[in-house]
């Protein structure tokens, strides 16, 4: 039997875009592009009122987590409900000016204090051409230590939430679960708060401290210097001169 002759054939060269991959990835990653927090509540809050009951904050010096935070009431009386909307004022980010965003994270501490049902609805809130959009995500203030927001006490057992990668369509205005904020390059400034809701007739205190919005947005591919590629380039000629000298 004659003997087999086994051809190898040369590797091809890689794209140059392949052994830029290997030294640089230019996938698009997030980037912080800014944070608001706050856990004393000493200054710098406003507050809208929906609705036909009372909503009031009041900041308290002690007994938060650890130390101060912001004491809400709303009161209804049979058939009415209330919203308080409660914005800080400093916490403002524009994406026509600073880039469109990407995802927020939103994390508040809430304790609740006096009440019943599902105590107050809770969540993050923002402002944008003076229209009010709040979270869609059913949230409430039903832990009587402080904690996350929690979900539903009428459908025990209530679990914590986490609320990370928010965008644009996990918002709404109140009355329109179809109007959204604009998160894009041509969005206008965007003020972030809190809210909190309830409807009955009732009395509800709830606290919530520690209140952090971090805003993220899309990272840019970093930019090849010239000379890397430059060096490159010659990786790649040098690999396509081996496959032609093994071809001959």
């Amino acid at each position: 039997m004659p003997a087999l002759a086994l051809r190898v054939a040369p590797r091809a060269a890689p794209p140059l875009a392949v052994i830029a991959g290997l030294v640089f990835s230019s996938a698009s990653s997030l980037a912080e592009a800014a944070t608001f927090a706050d856990g004393s509540f000493a200054d710098d809050w406003s507050s809208i009122v929906v609705g036909t009951g009372t909503s009031v904050a009041t900041r308290v010096t002690s007994g938060g987590n650890p130390n101060s935070y912001f004491s809400i009431t709303n009161v209804t009386d049979p058939g009415e409900f209330v919203y308080g909307i409660y914005l800080k004022t400093t916490a403002v980010y524009t994406p026509s000016v600073e880039g469109a965003i990407a995802s927020i994270d939103y994390d508040e501490d809430a304790k609740f204090f006096l009440g019943g049902g599902n105590r107050q609805a809770a969540g993050m809130a923002l402002r944008q051409n003076g229209v009010v959009y709040i979270l869609n995500t059913p949230a409430f203030t039903n832990s009587a230590d402080w904690g996350p927001l929690m979900s539903s006490v009428l459908t025990p057992p209530p679990l914590p939430l986490t609320f990370a990668g928010l965008d644009a369509e996990d918002f709404s205005t109140i009355t329109d679960a179809s109007l959204h904020p604009d998160f894009s390059v041509n969005g206008g400034a965007i003020t972030f708060g809190f809210f909190r809701a309830n409807g009955s007739s009732n009395t509800r205190i709830a606290g919530i401290d520690n209140w952090f919005v971090r805003v993220n947005t899309v990272a840019a591919p970093i930019p090849l210097p010239a000379t890397i590629y430059a060096q490159l380039a010659g990786v790649a000629l040098l690999w396509h001169r081996r496959r032609v000298s093994r071809a001959g």
